[in-house]
């Protein structure tokens, strides 16, 4: 029999909430960067792979959010593809390396919790 005062599984640690909650308001910039110069300057095919990885990662998030054990892997695997496509057409920076290993860190680290 469970202890009642055992947290459940699946309970979501407040850094997780704050994460998610930041993530998809991150998302929510990816509607200018679509029509800002730099997607231009990168090339036709960046509209799509904003669009597409702005899909993966609020996918990412969900899973993050509803504490699902796949979600720390798919979002590492998330920010690598997302890294290399930054660091291949040099539009990346500090922060877009820093804050996504951060949040790696952070979600493996809950990763026994999440079911």
């Amino acid at each position: 029999m469970k202890n009642i005062s055992e947290p459940r599984r699946s309970q979501r640690p407040i850094i997780i909430t704050i994460i998610c909650i930041l993530g998809f308001l991150g998302l929510l910039t990816l509607i200018p960067i679509l029509y800002s110069p730099l997607s231009l300057k990168v090339g036709s095919w960046y509209r799509p792979y904003l669009i597409f990885s702005g899909l993966v990662g609020l996918v990412c998030l969900l899973g993050l959010w509803r504490m699902r054990q796949w979600a720390p892997t798919a979002y590492a695997l998330y920010v690598i593809v997302g890294l290399i496509v930054s660091l291949y057409h040099n539009v990346w920076s500090a922060q877009s390396i820093i804050i996504p290993l951060l949040v790696c860190v952070v979600a493996f680290a809950y990763g026994n919790r999440m079911n």
